[in-house]
């Protein structure tokens, strides 16, 4: 039974940890598994990597650059730098495109090992933090336990 403020103080501090505790081990849950499985657990992010075409597709999104930016090019309401800014869009895309096939499928698979080794960086990040997080929380919770252990009245 509950007596004292120090009581309710250290068993709210240890209720508070638990909560730290699960959340944590959820966290790095979710990241020994993308660490384990990253071809699952990455599957949709990692389909612009599967084709040449989804390639450019993906690369042409990812710098702006679309099928109207020839309209804005040819555009004379542009002024220079505007002008050049989409020349600089349409070089980039073009380059891609002109690939040689093999140079094409070489850079795209270098790019899909470049994604899946920064999302390994960014697991190993997590799990390192979710780590101090475990140890901070259960550091409180035995301090904390053990307060409310001796702050139990004797029963005499």
């Amino acid at each position: 039974m509950i007596k004292n403020i120090l009581q309710i103080y250290a068993l709210l501090v240890c209720l508070i940890t638990v909560v730290i505790l699960i959340v944590s081990f959820s966290i790095s849950l979710n990241s020994v598994t993308n660490l384990l499985i990253p071809q699952y657990k990455y599957y949709s992010s990692l389909r612009i990597y599967d084709s040449n075409e989804a390639y450019i597709e993906n690369y042409e999104h990812s710098i702006g650059f679309t099928s109207s930016s020839f309209q804005q090019l040819s555009s004379s309401s542009l002024d220079d730098s505007e002008r050049q800014y989409w020349k600089d869009k349409m070089q980039k895309v073009l380059a891609l495109q002109q690939l040689p096939p093999a140079q094409l499928d070489e850079k795209r698979l270098a790019a899909r090992g470049q994604y899946l080794e920064n999302k390994k960086v960014q697991d190993i990040t997590s799990l390192i933090e979710t780590f101090q997080w475990v140890l901070i929380a259960l550091i409180f919770f035995f301090i904390h336990w053990k307060i409310y252990k001796k702050s139990e009245p004797s029963s005499n």
